[in-house]
């Protein structure tokens, strides 16, 4: 195999023929595609932080929503951050705040 992921990805599906798909693979064995994973990772540290589990400074940062209905958002809805740049948006509090304001 080639990389790390699809040597584990071929070992995990028992499938090392050259025209094997990566995609078709993670499908076959129920693994979630990276950006998901990661997506999960970014929400897990903000529980820990919100949670006071894991220490990082993020007090000026971690306001909660001023506007937050119980009815369309969850109790721990957080103020957005404004942003001017993709750089900072794509940054992880910004971009954590607006996957958190969206679970239900």
């Amino acid at each position: 195999g080639g990389g790390c992921l699809l040597g584990t990805l071929e070992y995990a599906s028992n499938n090392y023929k050259r025209t094997a798909s990566v995609t078709t693979m993670l499908g076959d064995l129920g693994w979630q595609p990276l950006s998901q994973r990661r997506k999960d990772a970014r929400l897990t540290t903000m529980f820990k932080i919100l949670h006071n589990t894991i220490s990082v400074p993020h007090t000026s940062r971690l306001v909660p929503s001023a506007r937050c209905s119980r009815r369309t958002n969850h109790a721990l809805k957080l103020q957005t951050i404004a942003c001017k740049t993709n750089y900072y948006r794509l940054s992880f509090f910004p971009r954590t705040i607006k996957e958190w304001n969206e679970l239900e």
